[in-house]
Order: C-alpha cells, then structure tokens, then sequence
C-alpha cells in the first residue's frame, strides 16, 4: 500500500537530516522531498508570532544554522525544491 507523508519539522542539522532520511528509506520510502522555504530572518521571526505550537524555539539560531547548511542532493534527498519567499 503506497502512502504520503509529509514531515513538517524545520531540522536545521544536516546530520539529523541525513539521520532521518535514512530512517524513511528503511521504511520503505520511495522518494523523499525538501521543500526549504527561504526567507529572511525578519520574515521568519513574523511568522513565527503566528505559531500555535506549545514549543519554545529560538529563531534566530535556527534560521543561522539552517541558512549555513541548507538541505542538498547530498544529504539523500531526491529533490530540493527552494521556494523564495
């Protein structure tokens, strides 16, 4: 039986990433996406204001490390799509 997922987790360690991408191919996916959405810091930090999640995250260290380590090809992913917003 063939299903979706979608993961929706900003994981800015490339090694988590690569951890992680594994772990859905041992589950037996087939293909897996990045969608990475890139933004500035300002951006990021308005639309965080919005997020419901019960999660303490801090911003500005999440987006300079995702920012100096984007998701690549070479991580395992089949594609990256970046979307510039």
């Amino acid at each position: 039986q063939r299903r979706r997922v979608v993961v929706g987790s900003t994981n800015t360690y490339q090694s988590l990433r690569v951890r992680d991408i594994k772990l859905w191919r041992s589950l037996g996916a087939r293909k897996v996406v990045s969608i990475f959405f890139n933004t500035s810091l300002e951006e990021a930090l308005i639309r965080n204001v919005g997020n419901e999640s019960q999660q303490v995250v801090d911003i500005e260290r999440c987006y300079q490390r995702l920012m100096a380590t984007p998701p690549t090809l070479d991580e395992g992913f089949d594609h990256v799509y970046r979307i510039t917003v």
